[in-house]
């Protein structure tokens, strides 16, 4: 069966529904502007595969991103997929043995679920549906095609409300010094956390961990509400406004009252400490440096020349 069209006039995921009603094998595939291309894989209307960019590798920086693999493993499973021995990154790292099924389909299963969502943005474009092989990287995963689409139509309907709390690439994120609450998150979101660092955009962040980018805004998104986070413009280092709690903002109000010690002299600028003149330690008073004779120190070692001794500088000292 070859079916083909345009995005204008058949929507997605009506598309979906029909390859998946009848049970169809094969992969759609679709292109957008021209040079923008995605595939989706079928096997008896189950979900297989879907990349939303086929020019990109979508699973195995998640398995990286997972910290599943090593520098060794990864470094020989490119050589083999250079060389033309494996089909893909992650299927050279299953034939090494480097990571074993039952690791990769939890995050394959994950990354289909993702871009699915991503291509169920795109309102424009054409597709065509083919019979070729719709799991080439042979991972056995069959997902509920319209479970899948129900959810990536939910995460579309979510979309505006997460951007009002990651409004975009020039909001940043940043690690709040005063969270409203005593700090507890998962161990999903403490992967975001630690890539936070009020430079990397919701976008960067994704990349790093492999992981979709509607996964880690909504991450994103939970941990600003909670107010683990808050939210900059990039270029004051994360310092945000009054009471956004960050870094920089700490370093600036401190900056701002280093001027206000007694004895300081003012600063030519708002906001810096201000500058002043190293004094030399001034000389001990005499009478600070008489030590009270009644005042015994560490104890001495005990045997009878020593008792000898302190009887006979005893008297000595009594009479300075």
């Amino acid at each position: 069966m070859r079916l083909e069209g345009s995005l204008d006039a058949f929507g997605l995921p009506d598309v979906l529904q029909l390859l998946g009603a009848t049970g169809k094998s094969g992969v759609l595939r679709l292109v957008r502007d021209g040079s923008h291309h995605a595939a989706i894989g079928l096997r008896e209307g189950y979900l297989t595969t879907a990349s939303h960019d086929c020019a990109a590798d979508a699973l195995a920086p998640r398995l990286v991103g997972a910290g599943l693999v090593d520098d060794d493993s990864l470094g020989s499973a490119l050589t083999a997929f250079r060389a033309g021995h494996a089909r893909s990154v992650v299927r050279a790292l299953l034939d090494a043995g480097a990571v074993g099924i039952g690791q990769v389909q939890p995050l394959a299963a994950a990354q289909v679920v993702d871009d699915l969502g991503e291509l169920l943005r795109w309102a424009t474009g054409e597709f065509s549906f083919a019979g070729d092989d719709p799991d080439p990287d042979a991972l056995g995963i069959r997902l509920d095609l319209a479970a899948v689409v129900a959810e990536g139509q939910r995460r579309l309907g979510l979309w505006p409300q997460l951007a009002q709390w990651v409004p975009g690439t020039g909001s940043l994120p940043f690690l709040a010094v005063r969270p409203a609450e005593d700090p507890s998150c998962t161990r999903a979101e403490w992967a975001v956390l630690a890539l936070v660092d009020g430079a990397r955009s919701a976008v960067e962040i994704a990349r790093l961990l492999g992981r979709g980018e509607f996964d880690v805004s909504a991450t994103l998104a939970g941990l600003l509400s909670r107010g683990l986070l808050a939210v900059g413009d990039g270029v004051s280092g994360g310092g945000g406004g009054t009471g956004s709690g960050g870094v920089a903002e700490l370093v600036r109000r401190q900056a701002m009252l280093a001027g206000t010690a007694r004895g300081s002299e003012s600063s030519d600028e708002p906001g810096q400490p201000a500058h002043s003149t190293p004094l030399e330690p001034a000389a001990a008073p005499a009478e600070a440096l008489a030590v009270p004779l009644d005042v015994v120190p560490a104890p001495l070692p005990d045997s009878p020349v020593t008792r000898s001794l302190v009887l006979r500088l005893i008297p000595a000292a009594r009479g300075l």
